[in-house]
């Protein structure tokens, strides 16, 4: 006899309901035999439940397999998700044959292990009708009523089934049998998580050959498993807790034997309504066709609950009964159950008898019968080391980390060695070795006396694994990761795109890192170029821009082996940009060269995301002009718009508010004035921000000359209708319009309306004119039925003219705005810009090239317009100046109207010559003097 082990800390832990479940397929289960005739069952997206049912092209349902399934055939299941996704019910009706059984089970291959089977309450999600010859192995099934009902069937085997109690709807059973089938068994199966009115295991009356064998049944409502009328059943191995109701219940002369079993009872100490029922109970007509034996009870709770109520009669303990019938003299009182590990409990171990009906040669997760060499054997049968409970006690090895390979990283071609000899087994059994170097390769066997090796000729990340086993063929490994490195450090690109996120200042860059040889990288960091860096993570990293600007990124990357290469790449961050349509409109006076503020929630922005707006001003009973700022700024030299005594004007303008939101208006005037504003675009990139699309200046509308359809003037107070989609690239879909719009030969005093079709109340006041005067204006206006509405709001005819400049899209197809702070690059009076360094008017017929690009804060880079306000001062007589991109062919239209003696200031977005530049051609006979200021420009957005 060998000597007793003695209870460890582990070993007086008690059996719990988490203890039930330690993962099917972590013992040595062979993996199935999938010939050319399997069927395939998978969730995939390219399965077909009319199709053929093979790996490539597999049924969808697993009813769809179960409809055409012949003998012989296994129905493999695949789950292709790493999350659960159900299948749905499904009703087996076809047979096999004893020596061509048919087979449902997961796919060995699947890499999520659970397949799941769940219908809506009050349906089976799996039922046996009919058959016989059938194993269904390896599925997870939810319950709403009974999980698996076997209705007139033979010779099925329900193997390693998941079924648990969905949110505790209905009552029902796990597994349920009619008296019509026979040859049932229902093995190593984790059932009874239920706190419902319902058995792990029910049979009626008549069923023949019932087999419930190493499951884990924590616990269920109504006794575990109960047979009634039952013949030959047998009741064996299992390992069960049920801390209220009878775990066994054997009625209505059923005949068997119950062996092998750990019940774990406890008495249900918090329910005073839980009755005192035995852990087994057999009535009085099963009595005479039953045995009992090799059978632990719980000895903590011994005092609580009778072990046996036997024929009428209870008996408090195991012993009790033995005495009183001859029968279960082998039964016993276990300490502790302690399942995680796989362990029995002390007295459980070699202790059942091998050879009990329906005890399998292997355990609830595959492990074969194991002699534990410190622990009497004091079972029965073939062998006496069988354990009792679903669970087999098996030797524990152990795997020291200084089993692993080294060199582990290394660059190719490189020898790699792994010592073997010190695993350890604490039964002392002899161990083998076997080492799987992961690329391919077969793997080497060895010991002490011959350490493993192999030398690696091919670049790449592996996996070397130790795998020992013992006499019993319990295996333990331990992995080591292993990098084959190239003779040439890696060098990653890094490349940039944009993605955009709410709230951001700009669209959020994503930066990847993209090499052949990922698997030899340790590190990545990247420097943003903005004064702040960040780590790669899957190769990735996001990095949201706080303003715009050209920022050159440089990732560093430091492979295993302490390499370092460096990738940079240029990133161009632009503001997008999206029109406003139905702003509210605010009005305010100011006096004489005081200023106002404007804001509020109507503005929408804080700090350094820019607005577009639109100001007026009426009523100045002398002349002057308004300059609009952040209200937080200092107030630049440049004007917003200017405007002569008694007359009102009007400007757009790109303008950043202040962090309180607040713009400044300052009034350049001798008098007061009455100042209105809207906004009309928003620079603040969200979800739906959008681009701009730059045009070259091209006429849609002039009705002096019939361009667009209309001739001759329009009258007073009526209204055109301009077809913008569809015109000079301007696309169906297009969100809005950038349009100079002019007056000619204007008859009476007045202002000029323009409003997306059929939107009259969106409308924006473009311009004022007094009579005979002609005046131009850049509006930005969203599109409805890609057309706009000109209104002619005066009481007297005017001639009206439209031409695109530009057209805005939701999307990051076309430019971004780069915002800066206003500044004057051209003063002709000064001889500021490209004037020679000395006052030069621009002469008549004559052309002044702009440079807008590298200037006033804009990039180097190419821009594709650039947002200025010109200003045409004290003309000498009326005319117009003309703005287009340098290099190209001069348009007509004009971008700003003026009138003799009057100072006249408007915004232009001109698209910008591929030399950076823009040109200013004088159309008339009179020289001019022109300021030019820069609010901004476009960029294409990365």
């Amino acid at each position: 006899m060998r000597r007793p082990r003695p209870l460890t800390g582990a070993a007086l832990a008690a059996f719990t309901v988490t203890a039930a479940v330690t993962g099917f397929g972590a013992g040595p289960f062979a993996v199935a035999d999938t010939g050319s005739g399997d069927l395939y069952v998978s969730n995939a997206a390219a399965c077909d439940d009319t199709g053929p049912g093979t790996q490539a092209e597999p049924f969808c349902s697993v009813q769809a397999a179960a409809d055409v399934v012949v003998p012989g055939q296994t129905v493999l299941i695949d789950n292709v998700f790493t999350t659960v996704k159900p299948f749905a019910a499904v009703t087996l009706t076809r047979s096999g044959t004893p020596a061509q059984p048919v087979t449902f089970e997961a796919d060995p291959r699947s890499g999520n292990g659970r397949i799941e089977l769940v219908s809506p309450q009050g349906t089976v999600p799996l039922t046996l009708q009919d058959v016989h010859d059938v194993t269904v192995r390896g599925l997870s099934i939810g319950r709403l009523a009974d999980a698996v009902d076997v209705t007139g069937s033979q010779d099925v085997t329900l193997d390693r089934l998941d079924i648990t109690d969905l949110a505790g709807y209905g009552e029902g059973d796990d597994v349920r049998i009619d008296g019509a089938s026979s040859g049932v068994t229902v093995s190593r199966s984790t059932l009874g998580y239920t706190a419902e009115q319902s058995h792990a295991v029910q049979v009626s009356a008549g069923a023949r050959d019932i087999t419930v064998t190493t499951n884990v049944i924590p616990g269920t409502q109504l006794s575990s498993v109960a047979l009634d009328g039952t013949t030959g059943a047998s009741i064996t191995s299992n390992s069960m807790d049920d801390n209220c109701h009878t775990e066994i219940a054997l009625t209505g002369g059923t005949t068997g034997t119950v062996e092998n079993n750990l019940l774990a009872s406890a008495k249900n100490t918090e329910s005073p309504a839980c009755p005192d029922t035995p852990v087994v109970s057999v009535d009085a007509s099963s009595a005479p066709g039953v045995t009992a034996d090799y059978n632990d009870f719980d000895a903590a709770n011994a005092a609580n609950r009778a072990a046996y109520s036997w024929a009428g009669t209870a008996y408090t303990t195991p012993a009790d009964r033995a005495a009183a019938t001859g029968d279960g003299t082998h039964d016993g009182y276990a300490a502790s159950f302690v399942l995680p590990t796989g362990i029995t409990d002390p007295v459980g171990i070699d202790a059942a008898n091998a050879d009990a009906p329906g005890e399998l040669p292997t355990d609830i997760n595959g492990y074969r019968h194991a002699d534990d060499p410190i622990v009497a054997n004091t079972g029965a049968g073939s062998v006496s080391y069988a354990d009792r409970g679903a669970f087999e006690n098996h030797d524990a090895i152990t795997v020291p980390a200084a089993e692993a390979a080294s060199p582990a990283q290394h660059t190719v071609p490189f020898t790699a060695t792994v010592p073997l000899g010190d695993a350890t087994s604490t039964w002392g059994e002899p161990l083998t070795y076997s080492v799987d170097f992961g690329d391919g390769s077969t793997p080497v066997t060895g010991d002490a006396n011959s350490p493993a090796q192999h030398t690696y000729t091919t670049s790449g990340a592996f996996t070397e694994t130790v795998t020992v086993t013992d006499a019993d063929g319990v295996t333990q490994t331990r992995s080591t990761p292993v990098v084959a490195a190239t003779d040439v450090p890696a060098s990653p690109a890094l490349a940039a795109h944009t993605g955009r996120v709410p709230g951001t200042i700009d669209t959020q860059t994503i930066f990847t890192a993209a090499t052949t040889a990922d698997f030899e990288m340790a590190s990545q960091t990247i420097d943003f170029g903005d004064g702040t860096t960040g780590t790669f993570s899957a190769g990735q990293v996001a990095h949201p821009y706080t303003a715009p600007g050209v920022y050159t990124a440089t990732l560093t990357s430091t492979d295993v082996l302490g390499r370092v290469t460096t990738a940079a790449t240029v990133v161009t961050v632009t503001d997008s940009v999206a029109p406003v349509g139905g702003a509210q409109r605010v009005t305010a006076t100011i006096r004489a060269h005081g200023t106002g503020y404007f804001g509020g929630s109507y503005l929408g922005d804080r700090g350094e995301n820019p607005v577009e707006v639109r100001v007026n001003a009426t009523g100045a009973t002398d002349g002057g002009w308004l300059t609009a700022y952040s209200g937080s700024g200092t107030r630049p030299s440049a004007s917003t718009l200017n405007f002569p005594a008694g007359h009102s004007a009007s400007n757009q303008e790109t303008v950043t508010p202040s962090l309180d939101g607040d713009i400044a208006v300052y009034n350049g005037a001798d008098s007061t004035v009455t100042v209105s504003m809207e906004k009309i675009g928003d620079f603040e990139p969200d979800d739906n921000s959008g681009s701009y699309h730059p045009t070259s200046p091209v006429t849609l509308l002039d009705t002096r000359n019939g361009t667009g359809g209309i001739t001759g003037p329009v009258g007073a107070g009526k209204s055109v209708t301009v077809q913008i989609a569809g015109k000079n690239g301007v696309p169906a879909n297009a969100d809005a319009v950038t349009l100079d719009v002019a007056e000619n030969t204007t008859k009476a005093s007045g202002s000029l309306t323009v409003a997306p079709d059929g939107r009259s109340e969106w409308g924006v006041t473009a311009s004022y004119w007094a009579a005979g005067e002609s005046v131009t204006n850049l509006v930005t206006v969203p599109l409805t039925d890609g057309k706009v509405t000109l209104t002619d709001n005066s009481s007297g005819s005017a001639n009206l003219i439209a031409a695109l400049d530009g057209w805005y899209s939701s999307d990051a197809t076309g430019s971004g705005a780069w915002p800066v702070t206003p500044t004057r690059v051209l003063n002709t009076q000064t001889g500021l810009g490209e004037t020679g360094g000395k006052p030069l008017k621009l002469a008549p017929h004559a052309t002044l090239k702009v440079k807008v690009a590298d200037t006033a804060g804009l990039p180097a880079a190419v821009l594709t317009a650039a947002d200025l306000n010109l200003t045409v001062s004290a003309p000498t007589a009326s005319g117009w100046l003309v703005a287009y991109p340098d290099g190209t062919t001069r348009p007509t239209a004009g971008a700003i109207n003026y009138t003799k003696s009057h100072t006249i200031a408007g915004q232009a977005v001109i698209k910008v010559g591929g030399d950076g530049f823009i040109d200013l051609y004088n159309p008339t006979s009179t020289a001019i003097d022109v300021f030019a200021d820069i609010h901004g420009g476009y960029l294409p957005m990365s």
